[in-house]
C-alpha cells in the first residue's frame, strides 16, 4: 500500500481482530465522546476504534481497514478541516466517508466543512439515532435500517427547484426523495428550494445527494440534510409523525 505524507506506519492487526462489522476510526480529544460513541454504535453492529488525536489516526487509516471516519472539528495540534484536507488529497482516502462533529451550527460552518470534503456533517449535542441512519445510508447497509417515518407525495411536490425542475415524493428526518428529470451525482451539494421547508419551520437546508436510480421517465433521487441542529431536526420529525398521522385517517 502506498503511504501517505506525514503518516507513520500503521499498527499491525491481529487476525483474531479481523472485523466482522464496518469499522469506524473515530477521532476527538475528548474521551467521554470516544465512549459514547461505542456504546452508541457497538449494539448497531460497527465496530469503534477510538483515537484522541489525528496523527494517531492517520497509523490507523494506513492499515486499509477503516470503513468511515468521525472527526471532531476542533481539536490540537490538528483541526478536523485540515485533517479532512489531508486524506481528500490522497486516492486512496478521496472517497472514505469522512463525518464531522462540532459544536458550531451556522451556515458557513457546515459549508466550510463540505469544501473540505466531508460527506456529513452533524451538529453536538450528538443525536445518536440521527448518526446510525446517516452511517446506513453513507455504507449502504439496509439490512441495519431501523423503522423510520417518510410522508410519501404520490402527486408530488411540484413547487420544488435543485438548479432544475423536481418534485419531492418523500420526507424524512435525515433527508428528501425526488423525482428528476436529470441524474445526480453522489456528494453533489444541491439547493432546494421548496415550500415545505416553510411549512415545517426550518431555514432551507444544505444538502448532499446520496444516491440517483434511473426510472423509466426519470430519476429517482435521495439526498440527506447536512448540519441540521437539534431544534430542527425535533421541527421535522414533528411535522412528519403529524403528517403521518393525517394520513392514516
Amino acid at each position: 500500500m502506498a503511504s501517505v505524507e506525514g503518516m507513520q506506519q500503521p499498527p499491525e492487526i491481529s487476525p483474531l481482530l479481523e472485523k466482522t462489522h464496518p469499522r469506524i476510526l473515530v477521532v476527538d480529544d475528548e474521551p467521554s465522546l470516544l465512549r459514547l460513541m461505542n456504546h452508541v454504535l457497538t449494539p448497531s453492529e460497527y465496530e469503534v476504534i477510538g483515537v484522541t488525536n489525528c496523527r494517531e489516526a492517520m497509523t490507523y487509516l494506513q492499515s486499509g481497514s477503516i470503513d468511515a471516519v468521525i472527526v471532531d472539528a476542533v481539536m490540537p495540534l490538528m483541526n478536523g478541516y485540515d485533517f479532512t484536507k489531508i486524506l481528500r488529497r490522497h486516492p486512496l482516502f478521496a472517497s472514505l466517508p469522512i463525518f464531522m462533529l462540532s459544536r458550531k451550527r451556522e451556515r458557513a460552518d457546515v459549508e466550510r466543512a463540505l469544501q473540505a470534503g466531508v460527506s456529513d456533517y452533524l451538529v453536538k449535542p450528538l443525536d445518536p439515532s440521527l448518526l446510525i441512519d446517516k452511517l446506513n445510508l453513507t455504507l449502504k447497509s439496509p439490512q441495519k435500517d431501523r423503522e423510520m417515518f417518510e410522508i410519501q407525495f404520490p402527486e408530488g411536490v411540484i413547487d420544488s427547484t435543485i438548479q432544475m425542475a423536481a418534485n419531492v415524493v418523500g420526507v424524512s428526518e435525515s433527508g428528501l426523495t425526488l423525482l428528476s428529470a436529470a441524474e445526480m451525482a453522489p456528494r453533489m451539494s444541491v439547493q432546494v428550494d421548496s415550500p415545505l421547508f416553510k411549512e415545517i419551520g426550518i431555514r432551507i437546508p444544505i444538502c448532499t445527494v446520496v444516491s440517483s436510480q434511473r426510472l423509466d421517465h426519470s430519476h429517482q433521487v435521495k439526498i440527506k440534510f447536512v448540519g441540521l441542529n437539534e431544534e430542527e431536526l425535533q421541527r421535522i420529525r414533528t411535522w412528519v409523525n403529524r403528517e403521518s398521522v393525517k394520513r392514516r385517517k
